[in-house]
Protein backbone atom coordinates (compact mmCIF):
# COMPACT_ATOMS: atom_id res chain seq x y z
CA UNK A 1 0.00 0.00 0.00
CA UNK A 2 1.34 3.40 -1.01
CA UNK A 3 1.80 6.23 1.42
CA UNK A 4 -0.90 8.18 -0.43
CA UNK A 5 -3.52 5.48 0.17
CA UNK A 6 -2.58 5.36 3.85
CA UNK A 7 -2.87 9.11 4.30
CA UNK A 8 -6.18 9.33 2.43
CA UNK A 9 -7.51 6.28 4.34
CA UNK A 10 -6.70 7.92 7.68
CA UNK A 11 -8.34 11.14 6.49
CA UNK A 12 -11.48 9.14 5.61
CA UNK A 13 -11.55 7.53 9.08
CA UNK A 14 -11.21 10.86 10.90
CA UNK A 15 -13.72 12.49 8.56
CA UNK A 16 -16.20 9.69 9.25
CA UNK A 17 -15.70 10.15 13.00
CA UNK A 18 -16.29 13.88 12.62
CA UNK A 19 -19.50 13.19 10.67
CA UNK A 20 -20.75 10.86 13.44
CA UNK A 21 -20.05 13.47 16.12
CA UNK A 22 -21.76 16.16 14.03
CA UNK A 23 -24.88 13.98 13.72
CA UNK A 24 -24.94 13.47 17.50
CA UNK A 25 -24.58 17.22 18.07
CA UNK A 26 -27.83 17.70 16.17
CA UNK A 27 -29.74 15.97 18.98
CA UNK A 28 -27.50 17.33 21.77
CA UNK A 29 -27.78 21.03 20.90
CA UNK A 30 -31.29 21.02 19.50
CA UNK A 31 -30.18 23.42 16.75
CA UNK A 32 -31.00 21.07 13.90
CA UNK A 33 -30.66 23.34 10.87
CA UNK A 34 -27.21 24.69 11.79
CA UNK A 35 -25.74 21.26 12.53
CA UNK A 36 -27.40 19.75 9.48
CA UNK A 37 -25.41 22.18 7.32
CA UNK A 38 -22.22 21.34 9.24
CA UNK A 39 -22.90 17.61 8.93
CA UNK A 40 -23.67 17.97 5.22
CA UNK A 41 -20.38 19.78 4.55
CA UNK A 42 -18.43 17.11 6.46
CA UNK A 43 -20.16 14.29 4.54
CA UNK A 44 -19.44 16.02 1.22
CA UNK A 45 -15.76 16.29 2.15
CA UNK A 46 -15.86 12.66 3.29
CA UNK A 47 -17.31 11.63 -0.07
CA UNK A 48 -14.55 13.61 -1.79
CA UNK A 49 -11.93 11.79 0.29
CA UNK A 50 -13.47 8.41 -0.63
CA UNK A 51 -13.39 9.28 -4.33
CA UNK A 52 -9.76 10.34 -4.00
CA UNK A 53 -8.90 7.12 -2.18
CA UNK A 54 -10.70 5.06 -4.85
CA UNK A 55 -8.93 6.96 -7.61
CA UNK A 56 -5.53 6.30 -6.01
CA UNK A 57 -6.43 2.65 -5.48
CA UNK A 58 -7.40 2.11 -9.13
CA UNK A 59 -5.02 4.47 -10.86
CA UNK A 60 -2.06 5.34 -8.64
CA UNK A 61 -0.33 8.53 -9.68
CA UNK A 62 3.41 8.61 -10.24
CA UNK A 63 5.63 11.44 -9.17
CA UNK A 64 2.78 12.78 -7.07
CA UNK A 65 3.54 14.92 -4.01
CA UNK A 66 1.83 13.79 -0.77
CA UNK A 67 1.80 17.33 0.64
CA UNK A 68 -1.80 17.88 -0.50
CA UNK A 69 -2.98 14.66 1.12
CA UNK A 70 -1.08 15.43 4.32
CA UNK A 71 -2.83 18.82 4.50
CA UNK A 72 -6.19 17.07 3.92
CA UNK A 73 -5.39 14.61 6.71
CA UNK A 74 -4.51 17.50 9.03
CA UNK A 75 -7.84 19.12 8.27
CA UNK A 76 -9.71 15.86 8.95
CA UNK A 77 -7.85 15.27 12.23
CA UNK A 78 -8.41 18.89 13.34
CA UNK A 79 -12.09 18.68 12.48
CA UNK A 80 -12.49 15.38 14.37
CA UNK A 81 -10.60 16.60 17.46
CA UNK A 82 -12.43 19.95 17.47
CA UNK A 83 -15.85 18.30 17.28
CA UNK A 84 -14.86 15.71 19.87
CA UNK A 85 -13.77 18.43 22.29
CA UNK A 86 -16.75 20.70 21.68
CA UNK A 87 -19.37 17.95 22.04
CA UNK A 88 -19.12 17.73 25.89
CA UNK A 89 -19.42 21.50 26.05
CA UNK A 90 -22.65 21.46 24.06
CA UNK A 91 -23.85 18.48 26.11
CA UNK A 92 -23.17 20.44 29.31
CA UNK A 93 -24.95 23.49 27.89
CA UNK A 94 -27.95 21.35 26.94
CA UNK A 95 -28.06 19.80 30.41
CA UNK A 96 -27.84 23.26 31.96
CA UNK A 97 -30.70 24.47 29.77
CA UNK A 98 -32.82 21.47 30.73
CA UNK A 99 -31.99 21.98 34.42
CA UNK A 100 -32.86 25.65 34.09
CA UNK A 101 -36.18 24.83 32.42
CA UNK A 102 -36.97 22.33 35.18
CA UNK A 103 -36.06 24.93 37.81
CA UNK A 104 -38.25 27.52 36.09
CA UNK A 105 -41.16 25.08 35.98
CA UNK A 106 -40.68 24.32 39.67
CA UNK A 107 -40.41 28.02 40.45
CA UNK A 108 -43.65 28.68 38.58
CA UNK A 109 -45.31 25.86 40.51
CA UNK A 110 -44.05 27.29 43.81
CA UNK A 111 -45.20 30.75 42.75
CA UNK A 112 -48.66 29.43 41.92
CA UNK A 113 -48.75 27.57 45.24
CA UNK A 114 -47.70 30.70 47.12
CA UNK A 115 -50.28 32.77 45.29
CA UNK A 116 -52.96 30.22 46.23
CA UNK A 117 -51.92 30.32 49.89
CA UNK A 118 -51.91 34.14 49.91
CA UNK A 119 -55.30 34.21 48.19
CA UNK A 120 -56.69 31.76 50.75
CA UNK A 121 -55.69 34.12 53.56
CA UNK A 122 -58.25 36.61 52.29
CA UNK A 123 -56.16 39.67 53.21
CA UNK A 124 -54.42 42.13 50.94
CA UNK A 125 -50.66 41.58 50.69
CA UNK A 126 -48.10 43.96 49.20
CA UNK A 127 -44.30 44.23 49.28
CA UNK A 128 -42.42 47.54 49.24
CA UNK A 129 -38.68 48.07 48.79
CA UNK A 130 -36.53 50.30 50.98
CA UNK A 131 -37.60 53.34 48.93
CA UNK A 132 -41.28 52.49 49.63
CA UNK A 133 -41.81 51.53 46.00
CA UNK A 134 -44.50 48.89 45.52
CA UNK A 135 -42.98 45.78 43.97
CA UNK A 136 -45.81 43.29 44.58
CA UNK A 137 -49.58 43.26 45.16
CA UNK A 138 -51.87 40.27 45.42
CA UNK A 139 -55.39 40.24 43.97
CA UNK A 140 -57.11 41.23 47.21
CA UNK A 141 -54.79 44.21 47.72
CA UNK A 142 -55.45 45.38 44.17
CA UNK A 143 -59.21 45.10 44.77
CA UNK A 144 -58.83 47.39 47.81
CA UNK A 145 -56.53 50.08 46.40
CA UNK A 146 -56.03 49.40 42.68
CA UNK A 147 -52.92 48.23 40.82
CA UNK A 148 -49.92 50.43 41.73
CA UNK A 149 -46.87 48.24 41.18
CA UNK A 150 -43.79 50.35 40.46
CA UNK A 151 -45.25 53.42 42.21
CA UNK A 152 -44.28 54.97 45.53
CA UNK A 153 -46.82 53.97 48.16
CA UNK A 154 -47.42 57.45 49.61
CA UNK A 155 -48.07 58.84 46.14
CA UNK A 156 -50.32 55.93 45.17
CA UNK A 157 -52.42 55.77 48.36
CA UNK A 158 -52.24 59.20 50.02
CA UNK A 159 -51.44 61.34 46.94
CA UNK A 160 -48.62 63.20 48.70
CA UNK A 161 -44.99 63.77 47.74
CA UNK A 162 -43.34 62.71 51.00
CA UNK A 163 -43.69 59.55 53.12
CA UNK A 164 -46.44 59.61 55.73
CA UNK A 165 -45.30 60.58 59.20
CA UNK A 166 -46.87 57.50 60.79
CA UNK A 167 -45.87 55.04 58.05
CA UNK A 168 -45.83 51.55 59.63
CA UNK A 169 -43.50 50.20 56.94
CA UNK A 170 -40.86 52.82 57.81
CA UNK A 171 -41.32 51.96 61.49
CA UNK A 172 -40.66 48.29 60.67
CA UNK A 173 -37.54 49.32 58.74
CA UNK A 174 -36.25 51.42 61.63
CA UNK A 175 -37.11 49.06 64.50
CA UNK A 176 -36.99 45.71 62.71
CA UNK A 177 -40.25 44.49 64.23
CA UNK A 178 -43.95 44.10 63.42
CA UNK A 179 -46.35 47.04 63.59
CA UNK A 180 -50.15 46.78 63.51
CA UNK A 181 -51.94 50.15 63.30
CA UNK A 182 -55.48 50.88 62.11
CA UNK A 183 -55.98 53.30 59.23
CA UNK A 184 -58.93 54.92 57.46
CA UNK A 185 -59.08 55.30 53.70
CA UNK A 186 -61.79 57.30 51.89
CA UNK A 187 -64.01 55.46 49.45
CA UNK A 188 -66.99 56.00 47.17
CA UNK A 189 -69.37 54.53 49.74
CA UNK A 190 -67.77 56.24 52.72
CA UNK A 191 -64.58 55.63 54.70
CA UNK A 192 -63.15 52.12 54.98
CA UNK A 193 -61.29 50.86 58.02
CA UNK A 194 -58.20 48.69 57.64
CA UNK A 195 -55.87 46.93 60.03
CA UNK A 196 -52.33 47.22 58.64
CA UNK A 197 -49.70 44.69 59.71
CA UNK A 198 -46.16 45.42 58.52
CA UNK A 199 -43.00 43.39 59.02
CA UNK A 200 -39.45 43.64 57.64
CA UNK A 201 -38.28 41.24 54.92
CA UNK A 202 -34.64 40.20 55.38
CA UNK A 203 -32.11 38.52 53.11
CA UNK A 204 -29.82 35.62 54.00
CA UNK A 205 -27.41 38.00 55.74
CA UNK A 206 -30.15 39.46 57.94
CA UNK A 207 -30.26 42.79 56.10
CA UNK A 208 -33.68 44.36 55.62
CA UNK A 209 -34.36 44.55 51.89
CA UNK A 210 -38.11 45.19 51.80
CA UNK A 211 -41.26 45.42 53.86
CA UNK A 212 -44.30 43.14 53.80
CA UNK A 213 -47.69 44.75 54.35
CA UNK A 214 -50.80 42.70 55.18
CA UNK A 215 -54.06 44.67 54.96
CA UNK A 216 -57.29 43.44 56.55
CA UNK A 217 -60.64 45.14 56.02
CA UNK A 218 -62.25 45.67 59.44
CA UNK A 219 -65.42 47.52 58.40
CA UNK A 220 -67.59 44.76 59.86
CA UNK A 221 -65.66 44.75 63.12
CA UNK A 222 -65.95 48.53 63.40
CA UNK A 223 -69.68 48.29 62.74
CA UNK A 224 -70.07 45.72 65.51
CA UNK A 225 -68.01 47.91 67.84
CA UNK A 226 -70.25 50.90 67.10
CA UNK A 227 -73.36 48.79 67.70
CA UNK A 228 -71.87 47.55 70.96
CA UNK A 229 -71.05 51.09 72.09
CA UNK A 230 -74.56 52.23 71.15
CA UNK A 231 -76.09 49.36 73.12
CA UNK A 232 -73.91 50.12 76.14
CA UNK A 233 -74.94 53.78 75.93
CA UNK A 234 -78.62 52.84 75.79
CA UNK A 235 -78.21 50.50 78.77
CA UNK A 236 -76.45 53.21 80.75
CA UNK A 237 -79.20 55.64 79.89
CA UNK A 238 -81.84 53.12 80.97
CA UNK A 239 -80.01 52.52 84.23
CA UNK A 240 -79.92 56.23 84.87
CA UNK A 241 -83.70 56.32 84.50
CA UNK A 242 -84.21 53.48 86.93
CA UNK A 243 -84.50 54.89 90.45
CA UNK A 244 -84.50 52.62 93.47
CA UNK A 245 -85.75 53.24 97.01
CA UNK A 246 -83.24 52.74 99.77
CA UNK A 247 -82.55 53.88 103.31
CA UNK A 248 -85.09 54.67 106.11
CA UNK A 249 -88.61 55.75 105.11
CA UNK A 250 -90.56 57.78 107.71
CA UNK A 251 -94.09 56.30 107.50
CA UNK A 252 -97.19 57.09 109.53
CA UNK A 253 -98.14 54.20 111.80
CA UNK A 254 -101.81 54.91 111.29
CA UNK A 255 -102.56 56.12 107.74
CA UNK A 256 -99.32 54.80 106.25
CA UNK A 257 -98.43 58.11 104.53
CA UNK A 258 -94.73 58.69 103.91
CA UNK A 259 -92.79 61.90 104.59
CA UNK A 260 -90.48 62.98 101.75
CA UNK A 261 -87.15 64.81 101.99
CA UNK A 262 -88.90 68.20 102.00
CA UNK A 263 -91.11 67.25 104.95
CA UNK A 264 -94.31 66.74 102.97
CA UNK A 265 -96.49 63.72 103.54
CA UNK A 266 -97.54 61.67 100.53
CA UNK A 267 -99.69 58.66 100.05
CA UNK A 268 -97.72 55.45 99.91
CA UNK A 269 -98.76 54.83 96.32
CA UNK A 270 -97.84 58.35 95.20
CA UNK A 271 -94.48 58.24 96.92
CA UNK A 272 -93.45 54.99 95.25
CA UNK A 273 -94.88 55.89 91.82
CA UNK A 274 -92.93 59.18 91.84
CA UNK A 275 -89.66 57.46 92.65
CA UNK A 276 -89.82 54.17 90.78
CA UNK A 277 -91.14 52.97 87.43
CA UNK A 278 -94.17 51.20 88.93
CA UNK A 279 -97.92 51.71 88.74
CA UNK A 280 -100.31 50.46 91.39
CA UNK A 281 -103.49 48.52 90.71
CA UNK A 282 -105.91 48.26 93.62
CA UNK A 283 -107.75 45.24 94.95
CA UNK A 284 -108.72 43.59 98.27
CA UNK A 285 -106.83 40.94 100.11
CA UNK A 286 -108.98 38.06 101.56
CA UNK A 287 -108.70 39.41 105.10
CA UNK A 288 -109.92 42.89 104.22
CA UNK A 289 -112.60 41.52 101.92
CA UNK A 290 -114.16 39.51 104.81
CA UNK A 291 -113.92 42.48 107.11
CA UNK A 292 -115.58 44.91 104.72
CA UNK A 293 -118.03 42.58 103.02
CA UNK A 294 -118.82 39.81 105.52
CA UNK A 295 -122.13 39.00 103.82
CA UNK A 296 -120.31 38.21 100.58
CA UNK A 297 -117.16 36.60 101.85
CA UNK A 298 -118.29 34.15 104.52
CA UNK A 299 -116.14 31.66 106.31
CA UNK A 300 -116.47 28.20 104.89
Amino acid sequence: MSITLLIVGLAIIFHFGAAVIAVRLITITGHKIAWLFVTASIIIQLFRRVLHWWHELSMPATGYSNLYDIMGLSISVSMFVGLALIAPLFRSIRQSEEAMKAAMVKAEEEKAKTESIIAAIGDGVSIQDRDLRIIYQNTTHISYFGAHQGELCYQAYQHVDVPCGSCPVLSSFQEGRIHTPEMIFPGKNGPSYFEITTSPLKDADGEIIAGIQVVRNINRRKKLEREKESLIHELQKALENVRTLHGLLPICASCKDIRDDQGYWEKLEEYIENRAEVTFSHGLCPKCAKRLYPEVFKDN
